[in-house]
């Protein structure tokens, strides 16, 4: 509740900056002819991982956090915060030993072909308005009193590091093909 209050009091302070708000795009047109991306072989294989955890502990013995009042108006923009109290009396966190093993690692993507023909984005017209806004909270507490985590010991099987691999793969395939995009975007910003 304390979370959800505090990113609410953000967004409000950013976005409605007066009384008024409005907000107006005429039209927007985005278009992409062709954009293509070939990859004819990647491999990747991952004979043998191990990770092992012995020990690892994490106490946190006590957490207090109080909002006495908040007073948040949009009329000319008002923020009151009268007190707020973040108490932290001992966080402890202890990892004895952490082992991580890679043998072997190959990776293998016979072919990949991306075509985009013809993409188009049309916004017209766009508009918002925000006479008032009005956001009271007059008391907020969140309090944690002991929470304890423990791992004695734990392994990870060699099919959970395939998948962050493959994450990790899927991740730069998106990042090449919004450069692609950009260059692209470029090249029909030159021609």
């Amino acid at each position: 509740m304390s979370l959800l209050g505090v990113q609410l009091l953000s967004i409000l302070c950013e976005g409605f900056l007066s009384s008024s708000c409005k907000l107006r795009v005429t039209k927007v047109e985005l278009r992409v002819t062709k954009v293509e991306l070939r990859v004819t072989k990647v491999e990747l294989r991952v004979t043998k991982v191990e990770l092992r955890v012995k020990k690892v502990e994490l106490r946190v013995t006590e957490v207090e956090l109080r909002v006495t009042k908040v007073v948040l108006r949009v009329t000319n923009v008002e923020l009151r915060v009268t007190k707020v109290e973040l108490r932290v009396k001992k966080v402890e966190l202890r990892v004895t030993k952490v082992e991580m093993r890679v043998t072997k690692v190959e990776l293998r993507v016979t072919k990949v072909e991306l075509r985009v023909t013809k993409v188009e984005l049309r916004v017209l017209k766009v508009e918002l308005r925000a006479t008032k806004v009005e956001l009271r909270v007059t008391k907020v507490e969140f309090r944690v009193t002991k929470v304890e985590l423990r791992v004695k010991e734990s392994r990870v099987a060699s099919y959970e590091s395939r998948v962050a691999s493959y994450e990790s793969r899927v991740a730069s395939y998106k990042s090449r093909v919004a450069s692609y995009k950009s260059r692209v975007a470029s090249y029909k910003n030159n021609f």
